[in-house]
């Protein structure tokens, strides 16, 4: 089922015509021009277009760029529902021809389904929100394994630490002291240097990346929760989108490997500590030890 939508088109005018003739004498618009009737364009028009025109307009861009599909879809067949009864009574054009106010029945329709607190418009929020919720929980569980490893590395940093304020402490007593003291400090320095903050860093930076997607969540979270319309729940569905689509939400496979890495660190930390702990007993011996 379909019909043609057409409109006129402007007639040239006098100076406009010259040019237009100096370049395509063959131009259409020259014979509206010449017979003083204005040409007309026609486009074939079908529900689906109508509608999806019609909601594109009201939400702000194209139904495409919307990744919730189902959501969505939703939508446009409760669109559909309503318009039926309407298309057996008075046929498609009824749909989209606009009446004394200057509005079709279609975009009363749209119009209903995008007002502040419609049915539509609440499920589609709930939807959302149920689609983010666990996405938050897996990044929360995720930081969490992260920040446990960096704890456990950044307590093994503060043994190291311990171990330099404690020859430093020698050094104060007795100055003759401050350059062999010196140079264990050195020493120490180099083991936190090449094996503690390496990992360190790299457990902090996964760490502050899960605090950033968890921070994101959370604001389109809030964002949908203020949503009042369709065209509010436009700029946060499709930042949704735009993360599952680049895969960067957390995945039960990095919480695997999280998991994994954790198990990792307690196990390289108790070496590390235990040498920390030898390092403390060579400084308290100091300048015997």
């Amino acid at each position: 089922m379909s019909w043609k939508k057409c409109k006129d088109i402007p007639i040239l005018s006098d100076k406009n015509a010259a040019v237009v003739a100096s370049e395509d004498p063959n131009d259409p618009r020259l014979s509206a021009y010449y017979e003083g009737v204005p040409e007309k364009k026609c486009e074939v028009q079908t529900p689906g277009s109508v509608i999806e025109g019609a909601l594109q307009n009201s939400i702000g861009g194209p139904l495409r760029e919307l990744e919730l599909a189902d959501e969505f879809n939703e939508i446009v067949n409760a669109l559909f529902a309503q318009l039926v009864s309407k298309v057996l009574q008075g046929g498609l054009k009824g749909v989209s021809s606009k009446d004394a106010t200057g509005k079709s029945y279609l975009n009363q329709t749209v119009a209903e389904i995008n007002a502040e607190g419609s049915p539509q418009v609440k499920k589609m929020k709930e939807d959302i929100l149920n689609s983010i919720e666990p996405y938050i929980k897996d990044t929360e569980t995720y930081r969490k394994y992260k920040n446990d490893a960096l704890n456990i590395m950044l307590s093994v940093k503060n043994a190291y630490d311990d171990v330099k304020k404690c020859y430093i402490g020698k050094a104060g007593l007795n100055p003759s002291l401050t350059s062999e003291a010196n140079a264990r400090i050195e020493a120490i320095d180099g083991i936190i240097n090449s094996t503690v903050a390496p990992l360190a860093s790299s457990v902090l930076s996964q760490s502050q990346e899960a605090d950033s997607r968890l921070n994101t969540l959370i604001k389109i979270g809030t964002d949908v929760n203020n949503a009042k319309t369709l065209n509010d729940l436009n700029g946060p569905s499709q930042k949704l989108s735009g993360l599952i689509n680049s895969k960067s939400l957390t995945t039960p496979k990095d919480i695997q490997d999280a998991i994994e890495s954790l198990d990792k660190v307690k196990a390289d930390s108790v070496s590390m500590s235990q040498n920390a702990g030898r390092e403390m007993q060579r400084c308290q011996l100091f300048p015997n030890g």
